[in-house]
């Protein structure tokens, strides 16, 4: 015998949705946690001066990100310091590029993901002449069993060279 079960959700006994099903089909799940964000949002400035304020956009739900920098790691940095994640599998994606054109000296431009202060991950890019330079990354992470103590997102570049405006960010979706 073959039945059909018409829903639009799955709750618990409580009434919480646990899977909603939308008008294609698909089952989805009750929340995705996100954060988008990118910056510089105006005239570039150095790496290392960039706080919340230099944020162009940024959107999402439970995730939350707070900007800083310093002089550490390669000379010259901004950190996003990643909040409210909770125990799941993560998709980290990272961008970055520059396009300060002076000298005609080298400029290392990198990108990583640093878990408890532990490097996971980086990108680097090299310009021979401090001009035009981009580097990015994708990882997915399990973060299931638990997650880190502090989760940080790092652009660090060797010259006091200018972010390109509206050219930076990160997305990261909780996708499990």
């Amino acid at each position: 015998m073959t039945s059909i079960l018409k829903v639009d959700s799955i709750q618990n006994a409580a009434g919480t949705a646990a899977i909603t099903i939308d008008s294609s089909g698909l089952a989805l799940p009750s929340v995705l946690d996100y954060r988008s964000m990118i910056f510089p949002a105006t005239t570039p400035r150095p790496w290392n001066v960039l706080v919340d304020a230099d944020i162009s956009s940024t959107t999402g739900n439970t995730i939350t990100a707070t900007l800083s920098s310093s002089t550490g790691g390669l000379g010259y940095n901004t950190d996003a310091t990643i909040s409210g994640l909770t125990t799941g599998i993560y998709e980290f994606h990272m961008f970055a590029s520059h396009d300060r054109t002076s000298s005609a000296s080298t400029v290392d431009l990198r990108v990583q993901l640093l878990e408890g202060g532990t490097k996971i991950i980086q990108n680097r890019a090299t310009s021979p002449s401090q001009k035009h330079v981009a580097t990015s990354f994708s990882i997915i992470r399990d973060y299931t069993s638990s997650v880190p103590a502090s989760v940080v997102l790092r652009w660090d570049a060797d010259r006091s060279n200018y972010p390109t405006q509206k050219g930076n960010g990160f997305i990261i979706k909780r996708i499990g």
